[in-house]
């Protein structure tokens, strides 16, 4: 058995500073606990290397040649990791003093439990969905960022998808998937070779897949509220909003070819690449009017951060 509790295991792609933070509040919040750091770097060219070896010797770097993903380094530091658990950690992420020694316990207390996901926060102290139902063709419509779940955030079909969102108390409890923004897995499960799907996916959609996969080699994946990240979500990919758009919904059409689709022949596999393709659409539309909207409103200062917006 391993002699280390944790193994961090955390990927960086130009994104020297907001891995810094990452770090520093890693190291600034785990007590009581034996662990590694590994960074899976993918390529960077903006001194992210040089700035762990100067910063943070410490830390084991896997450095990529190109950007592999998500999903692929990913695995890379999973299968490097030599703690009793991996947390998965997105670099856009801070810890809350206490986060990593509440998933700890309580892995150590229920050993059926392959997967638990931390209680992400927004800056403003919001939670967002972390824990959720299986994605399903209408959950698609009730997602947390659809215009139905925002306007209409108690409709039945929202509250059954975004079971964390519309459940009290701070009692961990089953979910089917949680984020891959902060989740802790146990060892066992990569050494059952239930690794990330890294043929299929790319970013978005690999960790509902990989619980998916879990979840049905007979491990139980939970949601633990006391364990509490601040996730700046999209840090990482807000220089490429429209490719984060489009590669969302790509990863949501392998989801679902992979786990619902029976042949190509299937009617609604047409009605599935469709629908995905038309929110797509509808997505990279409505950014574009919210930032025509924010030009025509604002400042010359605005314009200008609008126009740089436009131009991705």
């Amino acid at each position: 058995m391993s002699s280390l509790d944790v193994s961090f295991v955390i990927l960086c792609f130009n994104n020297r500073e907001i891995l810094r933070r990452c770090l520093e509040a890693v190291y600034g919040t785990i007590q009581g606990l034996t662990f590694e750091v590994i960074v899976v770097d993918n390529g960077s060219t903006d001194g992210s290397p040089e700035m762990l070896a100067r910063e943070f010797p410490q830390v084991r770097v896997i450095r990529n040649a190109t950007n592999l993903g998500w999903a692929a380094a990913g695995n890379q530091g999973l299968l490097a990791a030599q703690g009793r658990y991996s947390v998965r950690l997105d670099s856009d992420t801070e810890a809350y003093p206490g986060t990593f020694t509440e998933l700890v316990a309580f892995m150590d207390q229920h050993p059926e439990v392959g997967v638990a996901g931390s209680k992400l926060l927004n800056p403003d102290g919001t939670a967002q969905a972390t824990g959720r139902t299986f994605t399903t063709p209408a959950a698609v419509l009730f997602g947390r960022k659809s215009w139905l779940s925002k306007k209409f955030p108690n409709n039945r079909f929202s509250k059954r998808y975004l079971t964390c969102l519309h459940t009290q108390g701070d009692d961990p409890y089953p979910v089917d998937w949680v984020s891959g923004a902060s989740m802790i897995v146990r060892r066992e499960v990569i050494e059952q070779g239930l690794l990330i799907d890294d043929q299929r996916f790319f970013v978005f959609a690999a960790d509902l897949d990989w619980c998916y996969e879990i979840r049905q080699a007979g491990w139980e994946i939970y949601y633990v509220p006391r364990s509490a990240i601040l996730h700046n979500e999209g840090g990482t990919t807000k220089q490429r909003r429209d490719a984060a758009i489009i590669e969302f919904y790509r990863g949501m059409y392998q989801y679902y070819r992979k786990h619902f689709v029976r042949n190509w022949y299937d009617p609604s596999h047409a009605a599935a690449i469709a629908g995905l393709t038309a929110l797509a659409i509808l997505a990279l539309a409505r950014k574009r009017v919210v930032l025509f909207t924010a030009w025509i409103r604002g400042t010359k200062a605005g314009r200008k951060k609008v126009e740089a917006g436009l131009a991705r």
